[in-house]
């Protein structure tokens, strides 16, 4: 519970240096929350290298911003439009992966594509003609908060370690195992 608590005290610290940071540079952060939430996801979540993920992430985000180059250029802003965008960004997110034999997580890419989706996608939908000023400024303000998150994510699990919320010296069976006893730390049956 102390690494919870750590954590939630400085992902709070995190947003609200990220909305300060933000206003300083003029960056139009709209929602701090989301993107130093998404960046503690992105450092809490240890099951590949930093790099890994921190690559992957902004591969998602940089495929999604082409997505949507291509959405504003060449696609009619419809339903299919917005469905071959989809595609495109989730067929490119796929190869990333498969190109970096799973270096680069796909779970990454595709928060790094959400990230920019949340972030930018009511922009985008009231001036698609704006693109190029209004996703950069997104984009800015959405890596600032990111970016406090991630490095909160990342020392939580770095400094304070995997945290259990239940006993663990005793190692609970699933139930979709009859006949398994529950077995204590040594071994012995507890039953």
């Amino acid at each position: 519970m102390k690494r919870t608590l750590l954590t939630g005290v400085l992902l709070a610290v995190a947003g609200a240096l990220a909305v300060y940071v933000g206003a300083w540079l003029n960056l139009g952060l709209r929602s701090s929350i989301y993107g130093a939430a998404l960046g503690a996801v992105l450092g809490l979540v240890a099951n590949h290298s930093v790099l890994g993920r921190l690559a992957a992430f902004l591969g998602g985000v940089v495929i999604a911003w082409i997505g949507y180059a291509v959405r504003a250029q060449f696609l009619p802003d419809s339903t299919s439009g917005q469905i071959i965008a989809v595609v495109v960004v989730v067929v490119f997110i796929t190869g990333m992966t498969m190109l970096s034999f799973g270096r680069l997580p796909m779970w990454a890419g595709l928060l790094g594509a959400a990230a920019l989706i949340g972030a930018y996608e009511e922009l985008y939908s009231a001036a698609p003609y704006n693109f190029l000023s209004e996703s950069v400024v997104a984009i800015s303000g959405l890596l600032v908060a990111v970016g406090f998150g991630f490095l909160v994510g990342v020392l939580s699990s770095s400094l304070w370690g995997d945290e259990e919320d239940f006993d663990s010296s005793t190692t609970v069976i699933p139930a979709a195992s009859p006949g398994l006893a529950i077995m204590n730390q040594q071994g012995e049956s507890a039953s």
